[in-house]
This record gives C-alpha cells, sequence and structure tokens, in this order.
C-alpha cells in the first residue's frame, strides 16, 4: 500500500522507514471471554519475550 498525503496508518502512528505498521481486531462473544483471554495472554511466557505495543481497546 502507499502511503496517503493524509490519513493513513503510517501517518496516524508516526512510524519510522524501518518500522511496520500492522492492524488487527479480535472479536468476542462476551466481556467474560474477552477478560479470560487477556488474562491468557498476560500469563503466557511468550508474550513476555515480545517488545512492547501500543494498542487502543474499544468495547462496543
Amino acid at each position: 500500500m502507499k502511503d496517503g498525503e493524509l490519513t493513513d496508518f503510517r501517518r496516524a502512528v508516526a512510524a519510522k522507514a524501518d518500522e511496520v505498521v500492522v492492524f488487527s481486531w479480535q472479536e468476542f462473544t462476551d466481556k467474560a471471554a474477552a477478560d479470560a483471554a487477556g488474562e491468557k495472554m498476560s500469563n503466557d511466557p511468550a508474550m513476555a519475550q515480545m517488545e512492547p505495543i501500543c494498542h487502543l481497546t474499544v468495547r462496543a
């Protein structure tokens, strides 16, 4: 995807030339399922090895 002049993901997050922007989403059946998934991810040793990520959580 080419970089836009006004609004694109790279500009929205001020990505540097050597960075990659990833967009994703998760859907859960309910809040309990979302909370359970979050708990599992927080306690997963593999997640501790990852670099910190910036994310936005929106609940409808």
